[in-house]
């Protein structure tokens, strides 16, 4: 059996002040939670620290290692081959609808990183790339972990901690941007809370460069990171009534530092969003794209989080609610606004859309290591034991990573494979016949749309449903809900194909709309793969006809 050790009481390392000579004296916390202030955790475990950093190394490897393929990276190469050849686009590439389509690229950093990546090194080198983030986001995780913890011992519990929470992020570490801001996120709260506690301007400096590179890499999120500040910025809403005498018993944790500076902070780190190259249409990027993917709920990720509907989802939740219980337990006498904020807001925003769920679980950690603070695990802490297993567990730890890693390069080598999601047969059989990409019309569902625009050739929507939206294209006519009405079959699917006189469709093969061409002889059938088929005008794309 392991004993957890703990102590607590006031929190020492922010200390809490009364305000004015009408404070009545704050009653004295009840016998059981005030026998002893909180003492530091006596010695971390180095057994069960080997432990479980070899779990979180091995699961970087073996786990993450593989999400280096995510079918949103044909989107993300398509975009970085545009900017590497002929720079940033402002009129979108990949649509065949109008000349003048207007484009964002809010990840163009990114984009540029992974296609020469790509080009160099295959999957291969976006695994090492994604596995070296996560690396870098568990590292910043621990450090301001440790930090918030306030106490010299106890880094065992900060691992324990992490292990649910980086298999909840796990999803979204992948080739998509949301790494960079992960890291980002934690590294803004790493700064606001030394200033918290030190009021050193010099704490607030490195925000205004880290938001100008985060929304060059994720534009969409970087506007996120005035939201961090803006509740760091909150003043101690409590004071006026301590003034007068009320409320003594409710108080706010480290609220004692000096607003001005972050107020100043904000407003630098807000005109640091103009450093983009759509300046202000790249800092508005969340304004214009909001709302896009909501429509009819097409998109798996806008569903509201099921608590119980997968395993990861059961972690979260678990996580949110042992986080909320340890916030309640704490008392109305410490409260940490900035962090209890955050939390409490990606909670709802996490139910609200499932693809928001990592965002909750990340803040929770930061809120749970600080009220880590003087604990440890006692199990397995003895000297001779810790002599013997640590190394052993480490070795452990490293060699199944890179059986980890071993296992599952032959799985990257191999993409992509042939299905609907990319259709590999149908693109090889355009290209062998000489297709003008320029002119071709495919038409395809969401999630191909990525892969065929990778390819070369125009397409009529992809996983980006903002950029075919009113509010980025210019356009006066919305793309995306037309698509989107005829995915769902409320229009017609003959109006949709003659209106824009596709030249190509990708069609899977669980579609209603395949009986088109059941008995069109205009069409013939092209190569095609697991899950989908794919016609052509006979005409023109027809073998013989080339």
């Amino acid at each position: 059996m392991s004993s957890i050790t703990s102590t607590e009481g006031t929190m020492p390392c922010i200390p809490v002040r009364t305000f004015g000579p009408k404070v009545p004296p704050v009653p004295s916390p009840s016998p059981q939670r005030s026998s002893a202030s909180p003492a530091p955790a006596s010695g971390s475990n180095k057994v069960l620290f080997a432990l479980f950093a070899s779990l979180l190394v091995v699961f970087a490897f073996a786990i993450i290692f593989r999400d280096a393929y995510d079918n949103d990276i044909w989107f993300i190469l398509a975009t970085g081959e545009e900017i590497a050849k002929n720079g940033i686009p402002y009129v979108n590439p990949f649509s065949f609808h109008e000349e003048q389509f207007g484009f964002i690229a809010q990840q163009w950093l990114v984009c540029l990183l992974d296609y020469h990546l790509y080009q160099a090194f295959g999957f291969i080198g976006l695994g090492i790339l994604t596995v070296a983030l996560s690396f870098i986001l568990m590292i910043s995780m621990y450090v301001t972990g440790r930090f918030l913890k306030g106490d010299k011992a106890g880094g065992e519990v900060l691992l324990l901690i992490m292990m649910p929470v980086i298999y909840g992020m796990s999803s979204y570490m992948s080739v998509r941007p949301h790494l960079y801001t992960m890291i980002m996120f934690v590294w803004f709260v790493f700064f606001l809370e030394h200033y918290r506690r030190a009021s050193r301007i010099t704490w607030l400096i490195p925000l205004i460069p880290l938001i100008a590179i985060h929304v060059n890499l994720h534009a969409a999120m970087a506007p996120f990171d005035l939201v961090i500040i803006g509740c760091y910025l909150i003043p101690d809403v409590l004071k006026p009534f301590h003034a007068r005498g009320r409320l003594a018993r409710w108080r706010l944790e480290g609220a004692e530092y000096k607003r001005m500076p972050l107020l100043a902070c904000l407003v630098l780190c807000a005109l640091a969003l103009l450093a983009n190259p759509y300046v202000l249409d790249g800092a508005l990027y969340l304004v214009h794209s909001y709302g896009y993917a909501d429509y009819k709920y097409y998109i798996s990720e806008m569903a509201n989080m099921a608590p119980a509907s997968s395993i990861v989802n059961i972690v979260i939740t678990v996580v949110v609610f042992f986080t909320v219980i340890c916030i309640g337990a704490r008392g109305s006498s410490r409260i940490d606004l900035p962090l209890v904020l955050l939390v409490l807001g990606t909670t709802c925003l996490a139910f609200m859309h499932i693809r928001n769920r990592w965002l909750v679980v990340l803040f929770c950690f930061l809120l749970l290591a600080h009220y880590a603070h003087g604990r440890s695990i006692r199990l397995f802490a003895k000297a001779k034991i810790a002599y013997v297993a640590t190394p052993t567990i480490v070795a452990l730890g490293l060699i199944a990573s890179i059986g980890g890693v071993f296992f599952a390069l032959p799985t990257l080598t191999e993409e992509p494979k042939n299905n609907s999601y990319t259709p590999v047969a149908a693109m090889d059989y355009l290209d062998d016949i000489g297709a003008d990409k320029q002119t071709t019309r495919v038409f395809c569902f969401f999630n191909a749309g990525g892969y065929v625009e990778y390819r070369g050739y125009k397409v009529n929507i992809d996983p980006r449903p903002e950029l075919w939206g009113t509010s980025i294209t210019g356009s006066d006519f919305d793309y995306y809900k037309e698509y989107v009405d005829m995915a769902k079959g409320d229009s017609v699917f003959n109006n949709y194909v003659e209106k824009y006189d596709f030249d190509v469709f990708i069609i899977p093969k669980d579609d209603n709309s395949m009986t088109y061409f059941s008995n069109n002889w205009d069409y013939v059938e092209i190569p095609g793969g697991e899950g989908y088929f794919a016609y052509a005008l006979k005409e023109k794309f027809s073998r013989d006809a080339s």
